[in-house]
C-alpha cells in the first residue's frame, strides 16, 4: 500500500524531471517524434516559444525574430554537471550543423543517477563548468539554435551513460502546467502549451511551519461547537517532519512549490480529516486545478479497507480513485471539502470537511 501511494502521489519507480525553463513554451516534437527523435534517441522533448501561434515575429528570417531565442534554460534535475560545450555558433536560419549535431550542450548527473543532456544552447551562454552542482530551476545557459536545429529550441532527454549523444532512456516530467490543469508525473502532448509552476514566497511562507509552533482550532460538528482541538509541529529521530496532537502523527512536506501531507500515523482522527482535505497545497497565487490520489487508509476502513488492499495486489491501477482539487488564491475546494489559508499569518484559518468545521483561534 505504502509503495501504490508513493508510485502514484509522488513518482517512485520513475524517472522524472522539471522542465528546463520559465513560463510558457510549446512542444514541438515529443517521444518518437515527426523529424527525430528517432531509434536510441527517441525519448526526447523540444520546446519553443510560440505568440499567436507563432514561433517568430516579423519575416522570421533573423535568430532574434524567435521568440525562444535567448531565454533562460534552466537546470531540470539537482546534480553535477559533467559535460559542457558553449563554443559553437548559432545557425542563420535555414541553416543547420551536420558535423555538430547536438549543439552547443550541458550534460548533468542527477542525483537520482541518470544523466539529462540539454542541447542547442546559445553560443558562450553557459553559466556552470564541468564539476558544477546545480538546482532545480537555477539558470544554466540560455536557449540558441546550434547544431542540428532548424530554429530556436530547447532539446531535452535523458540518457543511461554522460557520453555526448547517448542511449536515450524513458522519463516523464514531476509537474507542469497545461490549460489551467496541473498534472503530475506526465508527458505533455505535441503543441501543447505548457509551463512549470512559479511559487510565491508570501505563499511558501504560509506554509513553512516551524518546530514546536502550536495551532489550536474550534470545533464545530453540524453546527455544534465540541470544544477546541490542538496540534504542533514536531520531528522525528529521522528529521521528518509532523503534526502532533498527542496521540497521532500527520506527515508534511514543503518544497518550496508545493506543501503536501504524506503519511498518516495513529487512529481516526482530526489530524486524518485535515489531510483528507488538504493532501497537497500549490505555493503559488492563482487558480489550479489538479487531482490527487488519497491513500486507501482515508478512504475505507473495516471491511471495505481489507477487500480493497487484497484487490490492489492484483488491480491496482483499476483501484485507485482520484479526488479533484481547485485552488483559488488562499481557498482550496473539493466536492466536500474547503480549506483556506491564513491571510496574515501561517497555516489554516479553516478546514472544512463535510459537516466539520475547524476554526482556527488564538489563545
Amino acid at each position: 500500500m505504502n509503495f501504490l501511494d508513493k508510485r502514484y502521489r509522488f513518482g517512485l519507480g520513475q524517472i522524472h524531471i522539471s522542465l528546463p525553463f520559465f513560463g510558457t513554451w510549446q512542444v514541438y516534437q515529443g517521444f518518437n517524434g515527426k523529424w527525430t527523435h528517432k531509434g536510441i534517441w527517441r525519448y526526447a522533448y523540444d520546446f519553443i516559444k510560440v505568440e499567436n501561434g507563432k514561433s517568430y515575429k516579423n519575416s522570421g528570417e533573423f535568430l532574434e525574430d524567435y521568440y525562444a531565442f535567448g531565454e533562460d534554460v534552466v537546470s531540470p534535475v539537482n546534480g553535477y554537471v559533467v559535460a559542457v560545450r558553449s563554443d559553437l555558433q548559432d545557425n542563420p536560419i535555414g541553416v543547420v550543423d551536420r558535423v555538430n549535431n547536438w549543439g552547443n550542450y550541458i550534460i548533468i548527473h542527477a542525483d537520482a543517477g541518470y544523466f539529462v543532456e540539454i542541447s542547442h544552447l546559445m553560443q558562450y551562454s553557459v553559466t556552470v563548468d564541468v564539476g558544477n552542482y546545480v538546482r532545480v530551476g537555477e539558470i544554466i545557459a540560455k536557449c540558441g539554435n546550434s547544431g542540428y536545429s532548424p530554429q530556436p529550441h530547447i532539446h531535452i532527454q535523458v540518457q543511461d551513460s554522460p557520453a555526448l549523444g547517448a542511449k536515450t532512456i524513458p522519463f516523464c516530467f514531476t509537474h507542469f502546467l497545461h490549460n489551467g490543469t496541473i498534472k503530475f508525473f506526465e508527458l505533455p502532448y505535441e503543441e501543447a502549451l505548457v509551463a512549470p509552476i512559479r511559487p510565491d514566497s508570501s505563499m511558501v511562507a504560509r506554509l513553512s511551519l516551524v518546530l514546536d509552533e502550536k495551532y489550536v482550532y474550534e470545533v464545530i460538528e453540524r453546527g455544534v461547537s465540541k470544544g477546541r482541538y490542538s496540534f504542533y509541529v514536531a520531528m522525528d529521530d529521522a528529521g521528518k517532519f509532523y503534526l502532533d496532537d498527542g496521540q497521532n502523527r500527520l506527515y508534511f512536506y514543503n518544497d518550496g512549490i508545493f506543501f503536501y501531507f504524506y503519511d498518516y500515523e495513529g487512529y481516526h482522527s482530526y489530524l486524518k480529516e485535515i489531510f483528507k482535505a488538504v493532501p497537497k497545497f500549490v505555493l503559488s497565487n492563482g487558480e489550479f486545478h489538479f487531482q490527487e490520489i488519497l491513500p486507501l487508509y482515508l478512504r475505507y476502513s473495516g471491511l471495505q479497507k481489507t477487500v480493497r488492499e487484497l484487490l490492489l495486489a492484483f488491480f491496482h491501477k483499476h483501484y485507485v480513485e482520484t479526488k479533484q482539487f481547485v485552488q483559488q488564491g488562499l481557498l482550496l475546494k473539493s466536492h466536500n471539502s474547503l480549506v483556506k489559508l491564513e491571510l496574515y499569518n501561517k497555516g489554516f484559518e479553516t478546514i472544512e470537511v463535510g459537516e466539520l468545521l475547524l476554526r482556527r483561534v488564538y489563545e
